[in-house]
């Protein structure tokens, strides 16, 4: 560090090896000017016209030499019209006496090769007093790369925003904040509103016909990083709700993890709900109507049953198959003189003599009665009752109904028997 001390009294300090920059002024100037990347002018601020220029601007306008360029004024170098319209030596005046009143300005301009070829260029161009009077210190940035990434990504948004105005499901994004930011037609239309701008205007929990089912998504969002197939009811401007099934996740920076902004679909499902809440109903009526039934029928068979144990007549049931007995009246079980149980373990021969008085085996003549009852006829059959064990006495009356496991001409329908037996 070195310390020296001014015709003034002040004190001045620098680290020691440094060269003194107000020593370097012209020299460090003067190669950076040669050397930098970026085109750069010195104009005459009140002819605009071209003093000195580096390397790099005579390789932008493609000329040969730096003596092709001295003299000229940014409106030689440019096309007739800028990109807004403008004529170029219009635009050029008012922009050099908005950086002589502002001492500089920044904005966009387009040149003109020497071949023909436009160039779009950032300009930066600074007033520096030069010994009585001053000049432009103008740097232009070649943003062609920029232009076409800035084309390229208009185009792709302007894509996915024709995609997405033309998907059935609504679709919009939201900032950091929850704000939002884009909103498809089928957003638009499915909630009533005429454009983006409306909607931002009202509260984000009007959309809810219950608002707080919007603080438990934000929560879900926060917590969880989004969530998935939510059922939700919405409220359209117009007052009317609708059922929506909603999806929404949250994207990140991948650096920071700090939320960009957010991305979320709903599909209107009020037709799937209302349909989903028609079955159920009508399962409800239908398992109703079943009970309803089945106690009908429950009533029934308890009256035909009813009817059938006070019955004066002796009643059985054959199997159809097998010619068993499967149920009996209090009158048969005290016509045949046995058990229920006995009497459901046989059939109409085992409770019969051998032969029937038409000389018919009585297990023939049984089969015969039973298939011609299935077949729907109404068979009268005199038979001889002969109880297991027991002395035959004469039957003074019996009705028996067959039955059988596969389907029945006639189901149910009953016979009269009427028969005695040998004595």
């Amino acid at each position: 560090m070195s310390t020296s001390i001014h015709a003034d009294g002040q004190w001045t300090e620098r680290c020691t090896g440094q060269p003194d920059p107000s020593a370097l002024e012209p020299q460090a100037f003067r190669r950076f000017f040669e050397r930098s990347v970026d085109p750069i002018w010195i104009l005459d601020p009140h002819t605009s016209r071209v003093l000195e220029c580096n390397q790099a601007a005579v390789e932008l306008l493609g000329a040969d030499t730096k003596a092709a360029l001295l003299g000229l004024r940014p409106a030689d170098v440019s096309p007739p019209v800028q990109p807004d319209g403008s004529r170029s030596t219009d635009r050029a005046a008012i922009l050099t006496a908005l950086a002589r009143a502002q001492g500089g300005a920044r904005f966009e301009w387009e040149l003109q090769r020497l071949d023909g070829r436009t160039v779009p260029v950032e300009v930066v161009s600074t007033r520096i007093p030069v010994g009585d009077g001053d000049v432009f210190f103008v740097v232009s940035r070649d943003i062609r790369q920029r232009r076409e990434t800035e084309t390229a990504l208009a185009e792709q948004e302007q894509l996915l925003a024709s995609v997405a105005d033309h998907v059935r499901e609504a679709i919009y994004r939201s900032g950091p904040d929850h704000e939002l930011m884009f909103v498809n037609r089928a957003y638009r239309q499915l909630f009533g509103y005429p454009s983006l701008e409306a909607l931002r205007q009202i509260p984000r929990e009007q959309l809810y016909a219950d608002p707080t089912r919007r603080a438990a998504l934000l929560r879900r969002l926060t917590e969880e990083g989004g969530f998935e197939n939510e059922e939700v009811e919405f409220r359209r401007r117009d007052g009317s709700t609708f059922w929506g099934l909603a999806n929404a996740v949250v994207i990140r920076d991948p650096r920071s993890g700090r939320p960009l902004y957010h991305v979320g679909s709903i599909t209107d499902i009020t037709e799937r709900k209302q349909a989903a809440d028609a079955v159920r109903a009508l399962n409800a009526t239908l398992e109703e109507r079943v009970a309803e039934r089945t106690a009908a029928l429950q009533a029934s068979e308890a009256r035909f049953r009813t009817l059938v144990e006070h019955a004066p007549e002796a009643i059985v049931v054959f199997d159809g198959e097998t010619g068993r007995f499967l149920d009996a009246n209090e009158k048969a079980l005290r016509l045949y003189g046995i058990t229920r149980e006995r009497l459901l373990a046989c059939g109409p021969a085992d409770v019969s003599p051998g032969r029937q008085p038409d000389g018919r085996t009585s297990t023939a003549a049984a089969r015969d009665w039973i298939d011609r009852a299935l077949a729907g006829e109404a068979p009268c059959l005199r038979v001889g009752a002969s109880p297991p064990q027991r002395r035959a006495r004469p039957l003074r009356g019996a009705t028996g109904s067959p039955s059988r496991r596969r389907p029945q001409p006639r189901a149910g329908q009953h016979h009269r028997q009427h028969g005695t037996s040998p004595p």
